[in-house]
């Protein structure tokens, strides 16, 4: 999604940036990791993390007042 928004330059989050999208993409794939791990620390830590991720969807789509990694 965010590839595919990059190449065709149209923005699909509120504030413009797709490359927002991807580091939301990437930590997603990520997080399958802790998933599949047998530690129960891991998985402690990929909860975590997809709480993040849950956040940063609700602020990033629907807000537009996510990470606008294209101001750096």
């Amino acid at each position: 999604m965010g590839v595919l928004s990059l190449i065709t330059k149209t923005p699909i989050t509120a504030n413009g940036s797709n490359y927002s999208v991807l580091a939301f993409l990437s930590g997603l794939f990520v997080f399958v990791f802790f998933v599949k791990s047998k530690n129960d620390i891991s998985r402690a830590e990929g909860s975590i993390l997809i709480i993040f991720y849950f956040l940063f969807v609700f602020f990033e789509l629907f807000t537009g007042s996510g990470w606008n990694l294209t101001k750096f």
